[in-house]
Order: C-alpha cells, then structure tokens, then sequence
C-alpha cells in the first residue's frame, strides 16, 4: 500500500532535484556567454582605436590634397633648401661654362650671363623637384602605412561584430532552450506532485486503515 507513495515521493524528489540543477547549468552557461562580449572587446577594441585614429589623419591629409593641392604643394616647398648634390652640380656647370665663355672670347657678356643663369636655373628646378617627389614619397609610405592600420581596425571591427553577434545568437538559444527546459520542467513537477497527492489520496481512501481519518492516525501516529 505505502509502494505508490513512496515511489511517487521520489519521483517528486527527484524532479525537484532536476529542475533545481538544470536551472543552475543554464545561470552558468548564461554567465559564461555574458564574458564573451568583454574578452572580445579586451582583444579587438585596441586595434578598432589604432585603426580609427589612423583612417582620422589620412583622410585629413587626402582632404588637404584634393581641396587645396596647390596649398599643400607650397607647404611642402617652404622648407626646401638645397641639396649638397645640387650645390656640387651648381658649381660644376658654372666652371665648365665659364671656361667655355673663356675660352669663346664672350665672357662676362649678356649672353654669358644668360647662359649662366639657365644652368642655375635648370639646376634648382631639377633639385627642387626632386626634393618634392622624395617627401611625396615619404609621404605616401605613411599614408599607406595609417591605410593599412585603419584597415586592420575595420577588420577588428566586422570581427567585434561578428563576435558579438554570435554571443548574443547563443544567449537567445540557450534562453529559448532554458525556457522550453522550464516549460518541461513545470510540467514534469506537476504530474509528480499529481502522482504524490493521488497515491496520498488512495491511502487515505483505503479502508485498510479505517477510512481517513485511520489513515492519518496512523500515518503521523508514529511522530507522538
């Protein structure tokens, strides 16, 4: 007679148990899938930083040089001076040209002068173009470099979101699945605790100790 209570007790029990351990994995999963946000924001927001502050100075530079090319050109030639190897080919033409005029019978003449003052000219327009085409150079190795660290942001980037999407993706299936367990669980505990109070109530009804009240003299007679 005590065989279905005590079979439905456990039963009770042990989905009790169940329902307890099950909602304490799903807590744990849920809090695991709450740190990966920030691991992937401790890993990728450096490089997303780096790569915004760079792709912020080349585009002010690629502003500079599209809005007002002829101001930026200036800016770069306000610092030019002359190179040694211009100063060396300088005095190199000069001398052969003075000797030439010399040697000519037309030295010191306008015509010696102009010619002098070509080569001069020449000389300085051939260094001074030089000189921009290495700062351009120079210039454009750093932009290349700031291009190459804002893309590596942007990659950081699509990966943070890729990430995060995932992680939030995984939070929304182990909610879905924590409330469908939930649901399960709910409905595991009901039919046990139907179980209990209907093999409870089979005792109680049972004529073997007196009818109910029999039974329940009997039942908690035993904690007197």
């Amino acid at each position: 007679m005590w065989g279905p209570l005590i079979g439905a007790g456990l039963n009770l029990g042990s989905t009790l148990l169940g329902n307890m351990f099950s909602n304490r994995n799903a807590k744990k999963e849920m809090d695991y899938l709450n740190q990966v946000r920030g691991v992937g924001e401790q890993y990728l927001k450096p490089f997303i930083g780096r790569g915004e502050a760079a792709q912020d100075q080349a585009s002010q530079a690629y502003q500079q040089m599209l809005q007002n090319p002829t101001t930026f050109v200036d800016q770069i030639m306000s610092s030019y001076k002359p190179s040694q190897g211009y100063q060396f080919r300088e005095k190199s033409a000069l001398d052969a040209a003075r000797n030439a005029a010399a040697a000519g019978g037309f030295s010191g003449t306008g015509y010696d002068q102009r010619e002098q003052a070509g080569l001069v000219s020449g000389l300085l327009g051939q260094d001074m173009q030089q000189y921009l085409q290495n700062i351009l150079g120079v210039q454009g190795t750093g932009l290349s470099g700031q291009q190459h660290v804002a893309n590596q942001g942007f990659n950081a980037s699509n990966s943070l979101a890729d990430y995060i999407g995932t992680s939030l993706g995984n939070q929304a299936m182990l909610k879905q699945a924590q409330n469908r367990q939930s649901a399960a669980n709910l409905g595991g505990l009901l039919g046990a605790a139907g179980q209990f109070a209907g093999a409870g109530a089979n005792i109680l009804g049972s004529g073997q100790f007196g009818g109910p009240a029999g039974a329940l003299s009997k039942i908690f007679g035993g904690f007197k």
